[in-house]
C-alpha cells in the first residue's frame, strides 16, 4: 500500500528540506574574536555572534555563528531581510552606542546570553525585552529554522511583531 510520503516523493515534492549535516550544539569554550560577545554572567558563557545591521541602522540582528551549513543559513537570512524589505550587512557593533529601533536576538543561547537568563525559548519569545534601552525581540536562529521547519513560521511571526513595534 502506498502512503502519503511515497506519493509526495514520487511527485518529487519530498523531501522539501534536507539537512546536509547534523547540527551540533554551540560550545561554550570556543575562542572569542573581534565582533563577538562575551557575557559577564556567573557561568562565564561565551558565544560567537555576528551582527547584521540595516542600511539605516534601524535594525540589528544578533545571530549565532554556526560553522555547519553556513551557505543555507546565509541564504535563509538574506531571504528574511528581503521579505522585511531590509538591506542588512554584517557589521561590527557596540550595542551600548548604536541608535537602533529594534534588536533581534536569533537563537535561544544568544538571547539567554544577552539577557543573562536561563529562560526557555518559548518564555523568551513571549514578550518584548529591553537591552541598552533598545527594544529586543527573541526569535529562532537560522540553524534552528532549518532543523525544524515550523520554527520558520514562528520566526516570521516574531519579525512581523518586531516590525510593528519598530513602526515600519
Amino acid at each position: 500500500m502506498i502512503n502519503r510520503d511515497d506519493v509526495l516523493r514520487e511527485l518529487e515534492l519530498l523531501p522539501m528540506w534536507k539537512l546536509r549535516a547534523p547540527l551540533s550544539p554551540m560550545l561554550a569554550d570556543e575562542p572569542v574574536v573581534a565582533n563577538k560577545v562575551v557575557t559577564e554572567s556567573t557561568q562565564n558563557v561565551q558565544l560567537n555572534v555576528d551582527y547584521f545591521v540595516s542600511e539605516n541602522n534601524a535594525w540589528v540582528f544578533i545571530c549565532p555563528v554556526d560553522r555547519i551549513d553556513t551557505a543555507s543559513q546565509s541564504m535563509l537570512l538574506d531571504n528574511l531581510f528581503n521579505a522585511l524589505q531590509i538591506k542588512a550587512k554584517k557589521s561590527i557593533v557596540n550595542l551600548a552606542e548604536i541608535n537602533a529601533k529594534m534588536l533581534i536576538a536569533m537563537g535561544e543561547k544568544t538571547a539567554q546570553m544577552l539577557l543573562n537568563s536561563h529562560a526557555t525559548m518559548d518564555d523568551l519569545r513571549a514578550k518584548q525585552h529591553v537591552l541598552h534601552n533598545l527594544p529586543l525581540i527573541v526569535t529562532y536562529s537560522a540553524a534552528e529554522m532549518l532543523e525544524h521547519l515550523p520554527n520558520k513560521a514562528k520566526t516570521w511571526h516574531d519579525l512581523c511583531t518586531a516590525s510593528n513595534l519598530a513602526g515600519d
